[in-house]
């Protein structure tokens, strides 16, 4: 498990899928989208999961720079 201050994510038994769920003040809160941003990119870049499953059960709201944020996460 690798968690920080913006989600915590797994990478599941078949080594190339990971879950990340995204803590809700990092998704809604614009002036933090930076840091997350870095950190997931981090992440993706550094685990190269082969899929990306993003739970989103704590969001209640986001903003958009969240999603983009997803987006370069998918490329």
């Amino acid at each position: 498990m690798v968690t920080s201050h913006y989600f915590d994510a797994d990478l599941l038994d078949d080594g190339q899928t990971a879950v990340l769920r995204l803590r809700a003040d990092a998704a809604s809160d614009r002036q933090l989208c930076g840091e997350l941003q870095e950190a997931v990119l981090g992440f993706v870049e550094s685990m190269r999961p082969q899929r990306l499953i993003v739970d989103f059960a704590e969001i209640r709201r986001m903003v958009s720079a969240t999603i983009n944020t997803l987006l370069l996460a998918r490329k």
